[in-house]
């Protein structure tokens, strides 16, 4: 067992003397690379609930039991810091750093003598940037291990080394064993980084994102129509990394999220990405070719977004995440319709606004992923791409200048006041007057209450036997 002098300051008289414990795993890791680990994993080979209330003693907080007896954690929350407690994994903590995933992740600090133990020659490759796996037999033991490679070195930028990927490249299938909400939270960390285009690419080409999404494999054998240099799953790459690059750049951000002046956002850039990647889903079932031989994809939209709906369960998404990533696939089409009709001249200050009100606030968002989706298809058209680059940004001024204040705004007509004013019963219809007043609110064709009341009995008028159908009899 190789011990070195510690490269890393500890106070060791924060910790118990009562019995051998030692800093482990990615908390080591992190330390080393002056990354100060919100969570710190102590391993004792003493009584882990003796140490754990020893360590809430001087420390603080509350000793919370998790897990079963013979492999409980303690888990004690300090201010910022989380240290849980657990046995050694083994009979000496050699066994134990033997047993864990990554050499860079099976180092510890004797909490004694401040020593660091490395028996797998962590340091060398945390030094080299390298992440290797300790045994092949590590994946076995926890599958989850085949997507933390990757997340470890999208959030690292380490380099995984090749009988590590050979391994991982065996193994994929074990992927689908893991619970869904471990799978969810090893991704979406991996998809939080800035450079996650790269590594999600790495794992298309062992098999493992395929195996994570199978509905991705389909895109691969999918060529797609003159506007596209890449079939759809080469498209969906590109569209990512173009994603990524925007989002990583403060003038695209800013045009964007011009209120964000923290880089902080409502839907984490985790989600956007996620919704890239799986936003052109629809597209094998709906393929078609119309009697010139060209290539169609209509509906794709909505039924990508029908089949997100299965990834989402799979997963164990949020009910907000669900919505959110089936809201952007379900309208990401859109934009580009709408530059369409106003290349034609046929778009109309309605059309603008059915869209603002349709996507509301996830409008900046499905903006931005247009321009990637856009940006994505490989041509190297520049002057199509300014144009619509463009007209995305002229969207965007107005959202923000034009509808957003007036979506915060309170409501100029609401249902009770189509019953008090002009005694109609509730029911769908109540819908789509609503809609026709804020349509013609963001329009700029009303401005008030007494505007919307007028719009409203016009549009009783004009419907011939509307109120013998759709109003209250005198004796209701």
């Amino acid at each position: 067992m190789n011990r070195y002098d510690s490269m890393i300051s500890i106070d060791l008289d924060d910790f118990p003397k009562t019995s051998p414990a030692f800093i482990v795993g990615g908390s080591v890791r992190d330390l080393l690379l002056n990354r100060k680990p919100k969570d710190i994993d102590i391993a004792v080979s003493g009584n882990p609930k003796r140490y754990a209330h020893e360590i809430s003693d001087a420390k603080g907080g509350v000793p919370i039991k998790i897990g079963k007896e013979k492999q409980a954690v303690y888990r004690i929350v300090c201010g910022e810091t989380t240290y849980d407690i657990t046995p050694l994994n083994g009979d000496a903590i050699d066994e134990d750093l033997r047993r864990r995933d990554f050499t860079i992740n099976a180092m510890a600090v004797d909490l004694g003598d401040g020593s660091i133990i490395d028996v797998t020659t962590g340091l060398d490759d945390l030094k080299s940037g390298t992440i290797r796996m300790v045994s092949e037999s590590a994946f076995r033991n926890d599958p989850l291990r085949l997507l933390r490679a990757y997340r470890i070195g999208a959030e690292l930028d380490f380099n995984i080394e090749p009988d590590t990927v050979s391994a991982i490249r065996r193994r994929v299938d074990l992927i689908r064993n893991p619970a869904g909400e471990r799978i969810r939270a090893e991704l979406f960390r991996l998809m939080d980084t800035s450079i996650s285009a790269r590594y999600i690419e790495r794992m298309a080409d062992v098999g493992l994102l395929f195996a994570l999404f199978p509905e991705l494999s389909p895109l691969k054998d999918c060529l797609q129509n003159e506007y596209h240099e890449y079939n759809a799953f080469e498209h969906t790459i590109s569209a990512y990394t173009k994603l990524e690059m925007l989002l990583n750049d403060s003038e695209t951000f800013s045009l964007f999220f011009p209120y964000n002046t923290g880089r902080s956002l409502k839907i984490s850039k985790y989600l956007l990405k996620y919704a890239v990647l799986i936003h052109d889903i629809g597209k094998p079932t709906t393929k078609t070719k119309d009697r010139n031989g060209r290539i169609h994809f209509y509906g794709h939209a909505h039924a990508g977004a029908e089949m997100s709906l299965d990834i989402a369960g799979r997963l164990k998404l949020s009910r907000f995440e669900n919505e959110t990533a089936y809201s952007i696939i379900r309208n990401h089409i859109r934009p580009l319709l709408l530059y369409i009709a106003h290349l034609q001249n046929s778009l109309s200050e309605k059309g603008i606004v059915r869209f603002f009100m349709k996507a509301g606030e996830l409008t900046p968002y499905i903006l931005l992923h247009a321009l990637a989706d856009h940006l994505g298809k490989g041509k190297k058209d520049v002057l199509s791409t300014a144009k619509y680059h463009e007209f995305l940004a002229g969207m965007i001024h107005d959202y923000y200048s034009r509808y957003e204040p007036i979506q915060s705004a309170q409501p100029l007509l609401t249902g009770h006041d189509l019953i008090r004013e002009f005694g109609l019963r509730p029911g769908p219809v109540f819908k789509e007057i609503l809609t026709r007043v804020e349509e013609s609110r963001y329009s700029g064709e009303i401005c008030n209450r007494k505007a919307a009341l007028a719009l409203v009995k016009k549009y009783i008028e004009n419907h011939v036997g509307f109120e013998e159908t759709h109003q209250k009899s005198p004796e209701s």
